[in-house]
């Protein structure tokens, strides 16, 4: 989808409010340490990755597509971009989900040692079958809404621990990120604030959602019931399956002068991409 310039530098400003939210949900206060935190997930003017295509010469060229020859695998050079960095953290979280998984290989060398492995073991035998799982087009195919979920449910189900999170940003992100037909869906409506009036415009995450002003940040929002500490892991969860599909849906790049945004599937060059993609396809 073609997009203006004024759209990516709103879309910027977005995901520098989605990282410092995450920040804050964890109970991590930027103002306290210099301000490292904030400039650590905050991008200024972030140039927008290139798209070009590889060959994949190691295929057959198709019949009459000789001029044309093989096929291209798009590539994105996201080495920096506007949801590189929160793509990071995400991708640290992801990473724990995967430890310890045997059917997880993080490459094509690492499957080949294990095949080696196996034939030296001696237990294959004549009737030893090899199989694989191969997906045609992994990443363009992915359905973010699902991977989101999966991650979702994973890290909630994991060992991982999340001491001091602050279950007031989390509410307040989930406020900001679901409609009321969501909320009531997950069942978490008591513990999701209220705007304290209906007229004007709604307070957003880009402006006083993430203020380090406490007053300001919560003061237009009315608080129901105090969550529990399993009920704070599940929003903190609900929140990163919002966060993952706010980064994926603002994935932008440019092609021969002109500027895209990823309409579906995974994010072409990010890394989040292949968590995403590794954990929905382990579990």
């Amino acid at each position: 989808m073609e997009i203006s310039i004024e759209e990516h530098d709103k879309a910027e400003k977005q995901m520098n409010a989605e990282g410092l939210a995450l920040l804050q949900m964890l109970g991590l206060d930027p103002s306290t340490s210099g301000d490292r935190l904030r400039h650590a997930v905050v991008v200024h003017g972030t140039k927008i990755p290139p798209l070009y295509g590889t060959r994949k010469d190691h295929k057959e060229v198709q019949p009459g597509m000789e001029q044309a020859g093989p096929k291209v695998r798009p590539v994105c050079g996201a080495e920096d971009c506007i949801t590189k960095r929160l793509s990071y953290i995400l991708c640290l979280l992801g990473s724990h989900l995967l430890e310890g998984e045997e059917t997880h290989c993080d490459s094509t060398i690492g499957m080949l040692e294990d095949i080696e492995s196996l034939n030296r073991s001696g237990k294959v035998t004549s009737t030893t079958v090899i199989g694989s799982l191969d997906v045609d087009a992994l990443y363009p195919s992915l359905d973010i809404k699902k991977c989101a979920r999966v991650f979702r449910d994973k890290l909630f189900h994991s060992t991982l621990s999340f001491p001091g999170l602050s279950w007031k940003d989390i509410a307040l992100y989930l406020a900001m990120h679901m409609n009321r037909r969501e909320i009531k869906r997950e069942g978490i409506e008591r513990y999701i604030p209220v705007k304290r009036r209906k007229r004007g415009r709604p307070p957003t995450l880009t402006a006083s959602g993430t203020s380090q002003d406490k007053a300001v940040k919560f003061g237009p929002w009315r608080f129901k019931q105090v969550p529990d500490e399993v009920t704070i892991r599940l929003l903190f969860c609900i929140a990163i399956e919002c966060m993952i599909k706010v980064t994926m849906a603002l994935h932008d790049f440019q092609f021969n002068g002109t500027v895209y945004r990823q309409r579906s599937g995974g994010s072409i060059g990010l890394d989040l991409t292949g968590i995403i993609s590794d954990v929905h396809m382990c579990f």
